[in-house]
């Protein structure tokens, strides 16, 4: 089931039929074979181990483009004060994609003592007012953009939240709905609630109170309390096309 859901280390186990040999065995056949795949699957087998050797297996993982060996050997490299070679690492990491190395870039590049730019968006109002924190949570903005386009669900709640909010960038509630619902059809129960405030208010999309709750509700469910707390409102009240239910 592993292998068929594409777990490259089930897959290799499994090339020549099931057999009790080690991992490590099992690899460095398949090492011999021409499988790069085993190549970082052994130097992560050796790691563990707290073998030496993982960083020899490591490197030739790198050198046959093997992204996750980029991002384990740059974590290394910076660990070992080799700031140029890990950032190297990183970087070519991150252009083919790897949303831990854009992550690792773009902690790299943040104060730790800046708030995250998204909460910054929701409460503009606790956040420093000075152009070098805009300047910064808009370099930061960067990072999660290409981090969503990269598939990372959170980093497209982020995204969304700085459009819909208007801040680090200007406010645009199409992209904000566009990467919420990104987002929610990922499972961020956040994008679901973030769905139902612009369904609920026009924003960037049809006006439409009922699928607002339908959203309200995914999230509800999935622990998020300003949709629960929405949700006893608009039940307790009503809205346009929902009636008031007590009991909900």
């Amino acid at each position: 089931k592993a292998a068929d859901a594409g777990v490259k280390e089930a897959q290799i186990r499994l090339a020549d039929g099931f057999d009790l040999r080690s991992n490590e065995e099992i690899c460095r056949e398949q090492i011999e074979k021409g499988n790069k795949d085993a190549l970082y699957i052994l130097a992560c087998h050796l790691r563990n181990q707290g073998e030496e050797e993982c960083l020899e297996w490591l490197e030739k993982a790198v050198a046959a483009g093997i992204v996750p060996a980029m991002v384990d050997l740059a974590e290394i490299y910076m660990l070992a004060e080799r700031q140029q070679e890990g950032e190297y690492l990183y970087r070519k990491a991150a252009e083919m994609g790897s949303v831990e190395a854009i992550k690792a870039l773009a902690r790299r590049d943040r104060n730790e003592e800046d708030p995250l730019f998204f909460m910054a968006a929701m409460h503009q109002e606790e956040a420093p007012s000075n152009a070098a924190l805009t300047e910064r949570h808009k370099k930061e903005m960067g990072w999660a953009l290409l981090a969503a386009e990269a598939g990372d669900p959170f980093s497209m709640y982020q995204v969304a939240v700085a459009y819909h909010y208007g801040y680090p960038c200007e406010k645009d509630d199409i992209q904000a709905f566009i990467w919420a619902k990104r987002g929610a059809e990922e499972g961020r129960s956040e994008c679901h609630n973030l769905l139902g405030i612009l369904y609920e208010n026009g924003a960037g999309c049809e006006k439409n109170i009922l699928k607002a709750v339908e959203h309200y509700d995914v999230a509800a469910q999935k622990g998020i309390l300003m949709a629960i707390d929405r949700l006893v409102e608009i039940y307790r009240n009503g809205a346009d096309g929902v009636a008031p239910d007590k009991e909900k």
